[in-house]
């Protein structure tokens, strides 16, 4: 078994609304082959910035993306329709 010590950046990369993929699959192998030790104030650290900062560009990028399909379609829409 391999020892990883991680930090709170690996914290918010998995728990964030779009999880980073590097750190899914770090975490895919804790049961397998290395076990992770996280110090305990990253949790902490990783909740205060998951949610006064990056639920927020999460989800409003998935809002922007939204409406930029929204508009897409509306012009397809348009165009069609003619």
């Amino acid at each position: 078994m391999k020892h990883v010590f991680v930090e709170t950046n690996f914290l918010v990369d998995l728990l964030r609304p779009f999880p980073v993929r590097d750190a899914e699959t770090l975490f895919e192998r804790v049961a397998n082959d290395l076990i992770l030790h996280i110090p305990w104030v990253s949790v902490s650290e990783a909740k205060r910035t998951i949610t006064t900062k990056l639920i927020g560009e999460d989800l409003g990028f998935a809002d922007l993306v939204g409406k930029l399909n929204v508009h897409l379609l509306k012009r397809v829409y348009s165009r069609v329709k003619r």
